[in-house]
């Protein structure tokens, strides 16, 4: 058998959902859909700027990948304040 490597990358990733979802989607269930589809758009772009890459986005919650630390943190900054 030859020897097989396996291949390995570093990344940084970031999860972030939104406060008090239940609550929102229970007082307000079309509102809140289109709140969090505008505010997905948004960070898609902001992610997309940084390089980033959204590997999961169900519900109220976004998971992102990153090549770099640096662009992360950014992204992660920019999606605050903006």
């Amino acid at each position: 058998m030859g020897e097989e490597r396996t291949k390995r990358k570093i990344a940084a990733t970031f999860s972030a959902d939104v406060k008090g979802y239940s609550r929102l989607m229970s007082d307000e269930e079309e509102a809140t859909i289109r709140t969090i589809t505008a505010y997905r758009k948004l960070m898609t772009n902001l992610i997309q700027t940084r390089h980033g890459s959204v590997m999961d986005a169900k519900g109220d919650n976004v998971l992102v990948e990153f090549p770099s630390v640096m662009d992360a943190i950014q992204c992660f900054v920019e999606i605050q304040t903006d």
